[in-house]
C-alpha cells in the first residue's frame, strides 16, 4: 500500500506544463492527467508483467489519486497491452556512470519504443500525455533516486520491476 501511494505521491507532486492542469495557492494540481503506462523489456531481461497486473495497479492509482485530491485531480490512463522492448540490453543500461544520463538515456528509448508502438508520444514531447508511467524489468536496477525535470523514480506497485514516472 506505502508503495502505491509513494506512486501517487509521485504522479501528484511532478510538474506540469499542460495547460487543462495548474496548481492552486497551495501547490496542489487541480483538473485531468493523460497517463500512459508501458511494460518494457530488454534482449537479456523479461519483463513478466501481465496486462491485467498493470491495469489493476493503475486503476488503484487513479483511485488514490482522487480520492487524495477531494476529486480535483484525474488520471485518465491508458495501459499498453504489449511489453515493448528496448533498444539496448539492461547491461548497457546498468553500466551508465551518471544516474542523470541513465534516466535521460531510458527516458527516450522508451518514449521512442512506445512511439513505435503507435502511441502519440515521442522523446521531446509527450503530446497527448501528461506523464509516461514505465515499468521495467528487475535487471536494470534504478536505485538512485534522482528528480530532474524529465523524471521522478518510486518503488513499483508491481513484484519483480520498477515502475518510473516522467514528465517533459
Amino acid at each position: 500500500m506505502t508503495i502505491i501511494l509513494t506512486l501517487l505521491a509521485v504522479l501528484v507532486t511532478v510538474a506540469t506544463t499542460r495547460a487543462e492542469i495548474h496548481e492552486t495557492d497551495y501547490k496542489q494540481m487541480v483538473g485531468t492527467l493523460n497517463v500512459l503506462a508501458i511494460c518494457v523489456q530488454t534482449s537479456d531481461a523479461a519483463n513478466t508483467t501481465t496486462y491485467t497486473t498493470q491495469s489493476s495497479a493503475m486503476a488503484l492509482v487513479q483511485s488514490r489519486t482522487l480520492q487524495s485530491s477531494y476529486n480535483r485531480l484525474t488520471l485518465n490512463y491508458t495501459v499498453a497491452p504489449n511489453v515493448l522492448m528496448l533498444p539496448q540490453t539492461a547491461y548497457y543500461y546498468n553500466h551508465i556512470n551518471s544516474p542523470e544520463t541513465r534516466f535521460e538515456t531510458l527516458r527516450v528509448d522508451c518514449a521512442t519504443a512506445a512511439q513505435q508502438a503507435g502511441y502519440d508520444i515521442s522523446p521531446t514531447d509527450y503530446l497527448s500525455y501528461d506523464r509516461l508511467v514505465v515499468n521495467l524489468p528487475s535487471a536494470i536496477r534504478i536505485k538512485e533516486r534522482v528528480y530532474t525535470q524529465y523524471s521522478t523514480t518510486t518503488p513499483s506497485p508491481l513484484q519483480s520491476c520498477t515502475s518510473w514516472v516522467t514528465a517533459i
